[in-house]
């Protein structure tokens, strides 16, 4: 992922470890959130087709919701 870059991957800004995937679609674009974890994984916690420029703020915060779920230590 590290190697393709803008314009088809980037980090989401003031969002650490946060980082947007983006493709083309028939319908609009086709976005993904995803976050690296240790030992070379990379979770997707977020796929959606937008058809305006503007990412909607409910799928960004069930991004962030599922990347704390992942990042934070365990309460078991």
């Amino acid at each position: 992922m590290s190697e393709t870059g803008e314009p088809h991957s980037k980090p989401i800004e003031g969002y650490k470890g946060l980082f947007e995937l983006r493709a083309k679609a028939k319908d609009g674009i086709a976005r993904s959130f995803f976050c690296y974890a240790t030992g070379k994984k990379i979770y997707l916690l977020r796929c959606f087709v937008k058809k305006t420029n503007a990412t909607p703020l409910n799928e960004l915060r069930i991004a962030i919701a599922r990347k704390n779920e992942l990042t934070e230590p365990s309460r078991d």
